[in-house]
């Protein structure tokens, strides 16, 4: 589920009861200081940090990887590299995965999809 930025009573009561946490930063500063908040507070309330996933999204650059890592002592756990084709499908009304299927967007997409879901324990759905 997306939660709002901020650690209300029903935030919490989510995370409580959530098997993996997916942070998702840019690589704007103030994203990124705000997702290191995120990772303190959930340190801090004791929740387990290989539970929590760090994506790493809008990257336009290899070089913004690298500032991750710096930045977080830690590569992304995940990366979503920047492309038009994003806002181009929202304009649609349609899904990246429907829009642009075959695109190395949708790739990195099915690739976090896939990601998630190792991570949360869980069997990856059948693809038809």
């Amino acid at each position: 589920m997306d939660l709002p930025a901020n650690f209300s009573e029903h935030t919490l009561t989510a995370i409580d009861n959530s098997s993996l946490v997916c942070i998702v930063t840019t690589p704007c500063l103030a994203s990124m200081k705000a997702a290191g908040d995120c990772l303190a507070t959930l340190k801090k309330i004791g929740y387990p940090r290989r539970q929590v996933l760090l994506v790493a999204n809008q990257v336009a650059e290899p070089a913004d990887g690298a500032h991750f890592a710096t930045f977080f002592g830690q590569p992304p756990d995940a990366v979503v590299a920047y492309s038009q084709l994003f806002e181009t499908a929202a304009d649609s009304g349609s899904p990246l995965m429907v829009k642009f299927p075959g695109s190395e967007a949708a790739t990195e997409v099915a690739t976090l999809a896939q990601t998630l879901i190792e991570a949360a324990g869980k069997p990856a759905p059948a693809v038809a």
